[in-house]
């Protein structure tokens, strides 16, 4: 042992050093290329989650400056997404949207408001017009500074359009008894609840005012 040079000393604990440097990045690389990994399949977990609840995503900056607007958002409004980036929300208005829903979107983002089922309707160039609704919640960051907005928008033309003929249905139904001098009431036995059509309020000569179900005005 006394016979071995310090330079051979020297050079055994550099290389016995590098090889432990060698195996302590290649496990941080295994380290980080499973984080990686496990990253990656959780934000794409989430994706397919959001994708799954929502049809569009946009965000704005603190600026209210669009900086993100779903590709698929774009092309069924038939819009260049390059025409919305960096724009503000109040720059571009749809032709079409009613000017006091769009005004107050616009309010509640100055605001910094959250955004819920905010119902606009859209013109498409074939002339078809469809319904979103609009959802956001403002972000702030580490020291409550406001940074923006994120949000999602949904189609909802099927549920817009039952949502009519439901109406258009009720309003026909009640013409039709007005005509026919008729009026249709129900009882639920279990929670005694009463309910009568509209007309049955004229049947007892309050034409001017409603009156309310009840088994006393019933009796009365």
């Amino acid at each position: 042992f006394f016979g071995v040079s310090v330079a051979t000393i020297i050079l055994y604990l550099v290389s016995n050093s590098q090889a432990k440097l060698r195996a302590a990045k290649d496990h941080l690389e295994i380290e980080i290329k499973n984080r990686t990994g496990e990253l990656i399949q959780s934000e794409q977990r989430f994706r397919n989650f959001a994708e799954a609840a929502s049809d569009w995503f946009w965000e704005t900056d603190e600026n209210h400056q669009i900086s993100f607007m779903s590709d698929l958002y774009c092309e069924r409004i038939g819009v260049p997404v390059e025409r919305l980036i960096g724009k503000t929300i109040a720059d571009v208005p749809p032709q079409d949207v009613d000017p006091e829903i769009w005004s107050s979107l616009v309010s509640k983002i100055i605001a910094h408001e959250e955004l819920r089922d905010i119902i606009q309707s859209r013109v498409l160039r074939n002339g078809n017009v469809i319904w979103i609704s609009v959802n956001g919640k403002p972000v702030y960051d580490v020291s409550g500074d406001f940074k923006g907005y994120r949000g999602t928008a949904n189609e909802i033309t099927e549920r817009v359009i039952a949502e009519q003929a439901l109406r258009e249905r009720e309003e026909r139904f009640s013409r039709s008894q007005k005509y026919a001098n008729i009026g249709t009431w129900e009882l639920n036995i279990q929670t005694e609840e009463l309910i009568w059509s509209d007309h049955v309020s004229s049947l007892f000569g309050h034409d001017e005012s409603p009156l309310e179900p009840s088994h006393q005005n019933f009796i009365n």
